[in-house]
C-alpha cells in the first residue's frame, strides 16, 4: 500500500508543483478524478516487471504506466501519442537532471527542504483553493492529507535539488537572452533536456523483463 502511494505521489508531484492548483480554481482541472486515476493505474500494473534501469534507478510497469497516464491527462493531445520508451526517458532524465545538480554542487540543503515544505503547508493553509486541490486529490488517491505531506516530505529532497538546477540553467540562458519570451525560456528548458538525454541515453539499460 505504501509503495503503491508513493509512486502515485511520484507521478502527481510534479503537476501539482507546477502551478495546476490554480487551473482547479477556475474549475477546469479535476483533482479527484485525477487522483482516482493514479491510484486505478497503479492497482492495474505490475510493479514486479522491470521495463528499464539507469544507473541504480529501476523502472517498472507500474513507473512507466503511472508516467504515461499523466502525461495523458496533463499534456494535451500530443500525450496521447506517448509511448512506453518515451515515459522511460522522461523518467531516466529526472534522474539524470539529480547527477547534474550534485556536479554543480546544487543539492538542496536542509534549510532550502525545510523551506520548501513550510511554503507547501503555508499554501494549503492560507489558499482555499489550493486546500480543495489537494483534499480532492487525496480523496480521489485514496489517502489522508497527512499521508501526502510524509510522502511529499521523503520526495522534497529530489523535488528541490532538480528545482534549483533548472533554475540556474534559466537564470543564464536569461542572462544571455535578455529579451526572450517564455516560449523561448520554455524551448530552451526543453532543449537542455533533450540535451541531458542525448549526452547519457546509451546509459538506459532495457531488460524487457
Amino acid at each position: 500500500m505504501k509503495h503503491r502511494r508513493i509512486l502515485i505521489l511520484a507521478a502527481v508531484l510534479a503537476a501539482l508543483l507546477a502551478g495546476l492548483a490554480i487551473a482547479a480554481a477556475n474549475g477546469v482541472f479535476p483533482f479527484r478524478q485525477l487522483g482516482k486515476t493514479m491510484r486505478e493505474t497503479a492497482d492495474a500494473s505490475d510493479e514486479t516487471r522491470v521495463i528499464a534501469q539507469y544507473g541504480e534507478s529501476v523502472f517498472t510497469e507500474k513507473d512507466v504506466n503511472l508516467r504515461l497516464e499523466m502525461n495523458r491527462v496533463t499534456g494535451g493531445d500530443m500525450a496521447e501519442k506517448d509511448t512506453e520508451k518515451e515515459a522511460v526517458e522522461q523518467l531516466a532524465v529526472g534522474r539524470m537532471m539529480l547527477e547534474e545538480a550534485e556536479k554543480r554542487g546544487l543539492t538542496a540543503t536542509k534549510e532550502e527542504i525545510a523551506q520548501f515544505l513550510a511554503g507547501q503547508k503555508r499554501a494549503y493553509e492560507e489558499s482555499a483553493e489550493v486546500k480543495a486541490s489537494l483534499d480532492e486529490y487525496c480523496a480521489g488517491a485514496g489517502m489522508t492529507i497527512e499521508e501526502y505531506w510524509a510522502l511529499l516530505e521523503q520526495y522534497a529532497p529530489e523535488t528541490v535539488t532538480r528545482q534549483k538546477l533548472k533554475g540556474e540553467i534559466l537564470e543564464s540562458y536569461r542572462a544571455e537572452h535578455p529579451d526572450a519570451s517564455e516560449e523561448d525560456v520554455s524551448a530552451a528548458w526543453n532543449a537542455y533536456e533533450q540535451a541531458l538525454l542525448d549526452q547519457h541515453r546509451s546509459e538506459i539499460v532495457w531488460t524487457g523483463k
